[in-house]
């Protein structure tokens, strides 16, 4: 997907700014990591600093980043007695985590050194040590002169004032337009969930709504909410026999709360109560009574008398959140391809803000059957709705998908508008040299590639051969559209 509105550019700084939005957009809309690092005190070694599994879009790549254990660099990490130091803790460009250091500082002066080009900043963790020096070779974190706090955090993508030479602002509301599109994909002040919280009927108690473990992301610090069952508020959220109501699930601080919409006979048209202000809206229940009332404080949801829906929803980044029709003057559009590209950008980035993937497709030949390309399970966001998407083998498709001797081609793996894993085949090039990804259907979302390659000795059978045959090589990579930057 490209931008072709090239002459538009007339200044070298609004460009660079430009093409800053559509690296965020590549990096997940701004949320290059999903899920949680979970940086902590090692437990193989607490001379270490542990981080979690954890799943990261880069340039439209969907990597999972294992579990592992981080040293110390001898020396150059040590820190003098009485002094205090934060190290950044970042993903090189190799996905390798890695470790820098800032500056010995006294205490509550520390500061978080920038991280390096090319790298990604998956969180920090400060050192504080009195009555001995921190030897970074030898030296526990939870040993008695130590005090270790550990942050996960990444980077706000980009800021307006990034930019020094703003002389192309020649307009207040270009300025605006250019605004509005960097705090969206900085995520500016606006909690957005990056793990699915899984909404359903209480295990310990059946007349109460569970959720699981999940993370959220606010101005680029991550935090994680332990798994939970909430109850329903007595009376208040009592439903009449004959009437159905749909109730808001939303993280308030650190608390899972339910607000009650207004019930409407059997639950038709009934709609979910507006999120509170600054909230996180996790999804919706919809409990529908017919036989008995909904008594909040005793009636339990796999009653005879409930029928009860969960849906797990957050808001959407509107339209109306950042849209060009807001900006009601458009003298500055003083070009019709200047208009159009910003205009391309507005609706790409409402987009990748409501549809992402929360977890690792992790595509692989498959297990059941060798000729087919199997997938983990992993949950998407798509129009704000979150689904949980099984682990299951997907077939080629015979004829379509077969592949002449010693040609090669790339099949786009997507899910189509039901969710639907989908195998689509690109066009094939000799020995798949220069072969591209076909483009993703319209209402499809692209999860990966797997690019086949076949030798003289065989035509590679969509219908018959396994894909560890002898005479084809399969590559197998997880990866979501992206924008192309302006040239």
């Amino acid at each position: 997907m490209s931008y072709s509105s090239k002459d538009v550019m007339h200044n070298a700084n609004l460009k660079q700014v430009i093409n800053d939005v559509i690296t965020q957009m590549n990096n997940h809309g701004g949320i290059a990591i999903v899920g949680s690092p979970a940086l902590a005190i090692g437990s193989s070694s607490k001379a270490k600093i542990l981080n979690g599994a954890f799943t990261v879009v880069r340039d439209g790549v969907v990597s999972t980043i294992d579990s592992a254990e981080t040293a110390f660099t001898a020396t150059t990490h040590d820190i003098a007695d009485g002094k205090e130091a934060i190290f950044l803790v970042y993903l090189n460009g190799s996905n390798a985590i890695t470790l820098l250091k800032g500056d010995d500082a006294s205490a509550d002066e520390a500061v978080c050194p920038d991280t390096p080009s090319g790298g990604l900043k998956i969180g920090e963790v400060k050192i504080s040590v009195t009555g001995a020096i921190f030897n970074a070779t030898t030296d526990d974190l939870d040993a008695a002169h130590v005090t270790d706090t550990y942050t996960n955090k990444t980077d706000v993508p980009i800021a307006l004032t990034d930019y020094s030479d703003k002389n192309w602002l020649y307009h207040d509301n270009l300025q605006g337009v250019i605004t509005d599109m960097i705090e969206i994909v900085a995520n500016k002040d606006v909690p957005r969930l990056v793990s699915n919280p899984n909404l359903a009927i209480g295990t310990s108690s059946k007349a109460k709504i569970k959720h699981d473990a999940f993370t959220y992301v606010l101005n680029g610090a991550y935090t994680t909410i332990t798994g939970g069952e909430v109850a329903f508020t007595a009376t208040t959220h009592d439903i009449t026999d004959g009437e159905g109501a749909v109730f808001l699930v939303y993280l308030d601080g650190s608390t899972v709360k339910l607000s009650k919409g207004t019930a409407t006979t059997g639950g038709t048209g009934a709609v979910c109560p507006a999120t509170p202000a600054g909230k996180l809206k996790l999804g919706e229940v919809k409990i529908v009574t017919s036989g008995a009332l909904f008594d909040a404080s005793t009636t339990l949801l796999d009653a005879g008398t409930v029928t009860d829906t969960y849906t797990n929803k957050t808001d959407l980044v509107a339209t109306a959140d950042f849209s060009l029709s807001s900006f009601g003057q458009e003298d500055y559009m003083y070009s019709a391809n200047f208009k159009a590209l910003l205009d391309d950008i507005e609706e790409d980035l409402n987009v990748v803000n409501n549809d992402k993937i929360l977890g690792n497709p992790t595509l692989v030949i498959g297990s059941s059957s060798k000729k087919k390309v199997k997938n983990s399970a992993f949950s998407v966001m798509r129009d704000g709705v979150i689904s949980l998407i099984a682990s299951t083998e997907t077939d080629f498709t015979a004829t379509t998908d077969d592949l002449a001797i010693s040609t090669g081609a790339i099949y786009n793996v997507y899910l189509d508008a039901t969710n639907t894993i989908k195998i689509l085949k690109g066009t094939a090039t000799a020995g798949g040299t220069g072969a591209v990804c076909p483009a993703t259907p319209s209402g499809g979302m692209k999860i990966g590639e797997v690019k086949i390659v076949v030798n003289a000795d065989a035509i590679f059978n969509a219908t018959t051969d396994d894909l560890d045959s002898a005479h084809i090589t399969d590559t197998y990579t997880n990866k979501l559209d992206v924008f192309e930057a302006i040239a």
